[in-house]
């Protein structure tokens, strides 16, 4: 069981990472979303915008990474949706 817990602006990153690391070992599924302006590892493991990984869809379009990237120790899946330009 997860715990909802408040926690201080400043600690947020470091309780994000721990449940995310949590839910993997685990093997739970979860999803989150990450803003385009987000540092995510690129396929050669450089820290690149997420919207640099899916600049060329179009609005309405979305993308399934086939292969994870591994984000927090943990293998992640990535999904690209252009909602809006």
């Amino acid at each position: 069981m997860i715990r909802a817990t408040l926690v201080p602006m400043q600690n947020w990153l470091n309780f994000t990472l721990r449940n995310i690391s949590y839910l993997g070992k685990m093997s739970i599924d979860f999803g989150i979303r990450i803003k385009k302006d987000a540092q995510i590892p690129n396929s050669q493991g450089s820290l690149v915008r997420t919207e640099k990984l899916f600049w060329f869809l179009n609005v309405g379009e979305q993308m399934f990474m086939d292969s994870p990237l591994r984000m927090t120790g943990v293998d992640t899946y990535l999904t690209g949706l252009l909602a809006s330009p």
